[in-house]
């Protein structure tokens, strides 16, 4: 289930400050990951000509389920719903052994994607526009961001995400921000592939 971890300070029988943190309790879901990890590798050695054609997609539910693994071991920056994202993958994955692409019509702040060279699955953010129909091009910005940043650097507190956003729809712009090479990298080698192949992505 899901449950919440509350810490009052209080002074003088007054109540000054609360913090309340999510907690997810949940058995051990190794099986599931390894049923989910086995659709994965069948969608990418699939014959069929439907599931081919979106096979590529699956690096997206694939980091996600690497992810959510990988909180057996530690908690990690990310605060994540273990049965919420489960839900998401399994039906993510289901929709591609459709031959179905599950992610064209999603809209608003997206979290993305692909495999590099290397054969690592690299994150992104993209954010496309309510407005966004496919019927025509729009402009693309790649947002870079800074040292000891990373793809979610202008979707967080750091900015006002709701402006940037907001900006996004008014102006009818898709957003994308790459790792570009980590927290400590440079926009060279690595980090300089990494945000050619975010617009190779973004533009499939």
């Amino acid at each position: 289930g899901i449950y919440s971890v509350v810490a009052v300070i209080q002074s003088g029988g007054q109540k000054i400050a609360e913090i309340s943190k999510p907690l997810y309790a949940i058995n051990d879901f190794s099986e599931q990951i390894a049923g989910l990890t086995a659709q994965v590798n069948a969608i990418k050695s699939s014959a069929e000509a439907a599931v081919k054609a979106v096979a590529p997609l699956v690096t997206t539910p694939e980091y996600r389920l690497q992810r959510l693994a990988a909180l057996g071991q530690a908690q990690g920056e990310y605060e994540i719903n273990p049965h919420t994202e489960l839900a998401a993958i399994e039906a993510t994955l289901a929709a591609l052994r459709r031959g179905q692409n599950p992610l064209a019509g999603e809209r608003g702040e997206l979290e993305r994607a692909y495999l590099s060279a290397d054969g690592n699955l690299v994150p992104y953010r993209v954010y496309v526009p309510k407005s966004y129909t496919g019927a025509e091009a729009r402009p693309l910005v790649v947002m870079l961001h800074g040292v000891l940043g990373d793809e979610r650097y202008f979707f967080s507190w750091v900015f006002d995400p709701d402006l940037i956003k907001g900006e996004a729809e008014r102006r009818g712009v898709i957003l994308a921000a790459p790792l570009g090479g980590g927290r400590l990298g440079a926009y060279a080698g690595k980090g300089q592939d990494d945000v050619i192949e975010v617009m190779k992505s973004v533009a499939q």
